[in-house]
C-alpha cells in the first residue's frame, strides 16, 4: 500500500517537475530522447534546407509522447522567455550545423547537442551526445568537423515577432505616420536615407546559437514635439561577418526626425531577450523626454543615441556582444560611403532619396 501511495505521489509531482525546468534542460532532454535518431534527423534536415520545426519532428516520432509534451513545454516557454505571446506560434527549430553530406559516413558520427541557458561569453564547452547517449563535450567558438544536429530556436521568427512587438508598443510613445512636405505643385515628397551596404567585421556568435540576427534602433528627436523618436528596423539578411550586403533598405524616413539629424544603433538579439521587456525599457526612455529649452537651433544633436545605448547597458546586456556599433548624428541629404561606426565593427552606405508622389 505504501508503494502504491508513493507511485502516485510520484506520477502527481511529474508536470511540476518537468514544468520546472528551464529552457535549456528542456532542450537537452529533447536531444537525449533523440539521440539515438540523431542520424536519420541529419538526412531529413539535409533534404529540408537544413532546419525544421520541432513540433513536426515530434509529431513524426511514433509513440512518443515525452518527446511531444518537451516539444509543447520547450515551445510554450521560450514563447514566454522572450514574451513575445500573441506575436509568435511556434518558434522551436531543429537543424544541421554541418550540412555538408560528405562529412556523414561511417567514421563521423552524427552527434546531437542543444542550446544551453546564460550567458555565451560564460560557456567553457558545449555538451552533445553520441547516438548511445554518451556526452561529448564540444569547444565553444570553433565549429566542428563532424556534423551535429541541434535543438534550438528559430530566431529569424522570434526577432521578426519581437520586432512586431517593439513597434506596436512604441507606437504609442512616438507619432504616428509621416509628415511629408508638399511643394508649391501640390506633389508630395519622402525624404529618406538608402542603405546600399552594409558590413559586420565580427559578430562574435558561438557556432551553435547559428547567424546573427541584427537590428537597428533610428532615433533622433522628435519631429512633431519634444520627445525622442524611436523606430525599430528588422535586417533579416544580415547574418555573417565579414560580407558586404546591399540591401538596399530605407532606413531613415526623414519626416519623422527634427532638423534632419538621427543616430543609428545596432544589435544583435542575444537569447535572453525579453521583448516586453525592452519595450519597457525604451518606452521609460521615452516618457523621461526631453529638456530642449535653451538648446539653440545650431546644435541640434543632444545625444539620444548615446542614451539609449547607456540605458540598455546599463539595465539589459548581458554582455557587450549584444551591441554591435553606433552612427551618430546622421544627417538628411548627406552621402555616406564606406563609413565606419563609433565601435569600428560596422561599414555602412547610405544614399539620400527622395519619393515623390503626385
Amino acid at each position: 500500500m505504501k508503494i502504491n501511495k508513493a507511485v502516485v505521489l510520484l506520477t502527481a509531482l511529474a508536470p511540476a517537475i518537468a514544468s520546472a525546468l528551464t529552457p535549456g534542460e528542456t532542450r537537452r532532454e529533447i536531444a537525449l530522447e533523440l539521440a539515438g535518431k540523431s542520424e536519420v534527423l541529419a538526412y531529413s534536415l539535409a533534404d529540408n534546407n537544413y532546419k525544421l520545426d520541432l513540433a513536426a519532428i515530434a509529431k513524426a516520432v511514433p509513440n512518443n509522447k515525452k518527446l511531444n509534451k518537451l516539444s509543447h513545454q520547450a515551445n510554450k516557454s521560450t514563447i514566454s522567455k522572450y514574451g513575445v505571446q500573441g506575436y509568435a506560434k511556434s518558434v522551436m527549430q531543429v537543424r544541421l550545423v554541418t550540412p555538408k553530406m560528405t562529412d556523414m559516413d561511417a567514421d563521423n558520427e552524427v552527434l546531437i547537442s542543444y542550446v544551453p541557458d546564460g550567458d555565451e561569453s560564460e560557456w567553457s564547452a558545449i555538451e552533445a551526445f553520441d547516438q548511445q547517449g554518451n556526452t561529448v563535450y564540444l569547444d565553444v567558438y570553433n565549429q566542428p568537423s563532424q556534423p551535429v544536429v541541434v535543438i534550438g530556436t528559430d530566431d529569424k521568427k522570434i526577432q521578426k515577432a519581437g520586432i512586431r512587438l517593439l513597434n506596436d508598443r512604441l507606437s504609442g510613445a512616438s507619432p504616428k505616420g509621416m509628415q511629408r512636405s508638399r511643394k508649391s505643385d501640390n506633389t508630395e515628397t519622402l525624404n529618406t536615407s538608402i542603405l546600399k551596404k552594409i558590413n559586420l567585421t565580427s559578430d562574435q556568435e558561438p557556432w551553435i546559437l547559428g547567424k546573427a540576427e541584427i537590428y537597428a534602433i533610428v532615433t533622433g528627436v522628435s519631429a512633431e514635439r519634444d520627445k525622442p523618436q524611436i523606430d525599430i528596423v528588422d535586417m533579416p539578411y544580415l547574418d555573417e561577418d565579414g560580407k558586404d550586403y546591399h540591401p538596399n533598405q530605407v532606413l531613415v524616413y526623414w519626416e519623422r526626425y527634427r532638423w534632419g539629424v538621427a543616430d543609428i544603433l545596432f544589435f544583435e538579439q542575444d537569447s535572453d531577450y525579453n521583448y516586453k521587456e525592452l519595450a519597457k525599457l525604451l518606452l521609460e526612455i521615452v516618457g523621461k523626454g526631453l529638456e530642449l529649452g535653451g538648446i539653440p537651433e545650431a546644435k541640434p544633436f543632444i545625444g539620444i543615441g548615446q542614451r539609449v545605448l547607456s540605458a540598455m547597458k546599463d539595465s539589459w546586456f548581458q554582455n557587450d556582444d549584444d551591441y554591435v556599433d553606433s552612427f551618430y548624428v546622421l544627417e538628411n541629404s548627406r552621402t555616406y560611403n564606406s563609413y565606419v561606426g563609433a565601435n569600428s565593427n560596422a561599414t555602412i552606405s547610405l544614399q539620400p532619396r527622395q519619393f515623390t508622389a503626385f
